[in-house]
């Protein structure tokens, strides 16, 4: 039998495509086996693990940990759980491996076309294979997860009203507005404080978008990386037509939605699946503005509150979505169909596996130990002494926060049940 371990990154975004994938792998007689961001090495030897499936391998730390890996006798893969960068430097950085190299992977997932072709070039005098596989993430939104889609979260929409959904994404502005962000160091000052200012922007169009629209129903999704305060502060007083969703998954909440406001980001992607109508917001102090010069947004943009209006007018009007979904053909999603999952578990089980080991049995031991002291018993101590985890009441709820105030990150056993139960046979 084989034993595949797939490092869980980040709950909210991954958790859910990468069970479809173990539910595939398990069809075929394989073991799946989950950990959390920085448990590879632990889970990986305790349970004799032959393959280890990593998000983006791009810095120093997770090419030391793919090295160990390796010397335990496993595969290491990468399949990035953000693999769509959107400005040409990023693209070279993921393709280079961020200069760090892939001369340490068997293989390489990539979700689009270019970035396949970059990649492969680069690494050509390298054993690492490179698999144009698409964004397996974009499994959920198929007609088959309908129901599931349903099921994931409480309802926030309105019948007989328009559900307008916008998803924030304003992790930059974080490093700025809270000074005491032991993590500022990790983004340049100058764009901290340009997401910052267009973060306050997006505020004041929601607080007119709320007053001057009281029959819209009106969802604010705070992207999990975000430290929801400032949002809740702002809309505390806001009318019954306004609402917040935290800790939830994504996928449900596009669901209930009928438009989608977004900043150039994958949740547009994924909420053209399902016919949604897509707005990209750009307002006229938006950083990122000027850095997708070399990424074609097929999305209709606005610039202020009266391309809003005049959009909602054409809305109200139209009787079929016109948007352009060739983009989505370049993550092999076609015909409502998806090719990603099928690549991804084929090209796993067709890995060699020849698992001999070149650790010392006292590294492999310590491995052991912080196996049983930090992964078992649901990951307890891992949560209180790594991560700092403790559960946070926000928006008359609570949900876990870690030690960069980052929202439902790491995933619990019984995350992995709720979402097992409501998947589809």
């Amino acid at each position: 039998m084989k034993t595949f371990l797939f490092m869980v990154d980040h709950k909210l975004r991954d958790l859910i495509s990468l069970l479809i994938i173990k539910k595939e792998l398990e069809k075929k007689g394989s073991k799946v086996v989950f950990c959390r961001n920085g448990m590879e090495l632990p889970v990986a030897i305790k349970n004799k693990v032959d393959t280890v499936i990593l998000t983006q391998v791009l810095t120093k730390e997770w090419k030391n940990i793919s090295l160990n890996l390796k010397k335990f006798g496993c595969n290491v893969v990468s399949l990035p759980s953000e693999g769509n960068p959107f400005i040409n430097k990023a693209k070279i950085e993921l393709a280079h491996g961020n200069n760090f190299g892939y001369e340490h992977l068997d293989i390489i997932f990539a979700w689009r076309k270019k970035i396949f072709n970059l990649t492969k070039k680069v690494n050509k005098n390298s054993n690492v294979k490179v698999i144009y596989s698409g964004f397996h993430r974009l499994i959920s939104y198929t007609k088959k997860y309908k129901n599931f889609r349903k099921k994931l979260t409480k309802n926030y929409k309105e019948k007989n009203k328009i559900n307008i959904l916008f998803v924030s994404n304003f992790l930059g502005a974080d490093y700025h507005d809270f000074p005491n962000n032991s993590f500022k160091h990790e983004i340049n000052k100058d764009l901290a404080l340009k997401e910052s200012k267009h973060r306050k922007s997006c505020i004041n169009f929601l607080k007119k978008l709320i007053i001057t629209y009281p029959n819209l129903n009106i969802i604010l999704k705070i992207h999990p990386y975000e430290k929801p305060d400032m949002w809740i502060k702002s809309f505390e007083h806001s009318g019954k037509n306004f609402k917040i969703s935290v800790g939830d998954y994504i996928e449900g909440v596009i669901e209930q939605s009928d438009i989608i406001i977004g900043r150039n980001c994958h949740t547009l992607t994924e909420a053209s699946i399902l016919n949604k109508f897509i707005i990209n917001l750009s307002l006229k102090n938006d950083p990122w503005h000027t850095t997708l010069k070399g990424e074609k947004v097929k999305y209709p943009t606005i610039k202020n509150f009266e391309d809003f209006e005049k959009f909602l007018k054409i809305f109200r009007k139209m009787k079929k979505n016109p948007l352009d979904l060739t983009l989505l053909e370049d993550f092999r999603f076609k015909n409502n169909k998806l090719d990603s999952i099928k690549i991804i578990t084929d090209s796993l089980e067709k890995l060699d596996y020849k698992r001999e080991s070149k650790l010392s049995k006292l590294f492999e031991m310590k491995q052991i130990i912080k196996y049983f002291i930090f992964v078992r018993f649901n990951n307890f101590k891992h949560n209180f002494i790594y991560l700092k985890n403790k559960k946070k009441k926000i928006n008359k709820s609570k949900f876990y926060i870690d030690y960069r105030n980052r929202i439902e990150k790491h995933y619990h056993k019984s995350d992995i049940k709720f979402i097992q139960k409501k998947l589809p046979n």
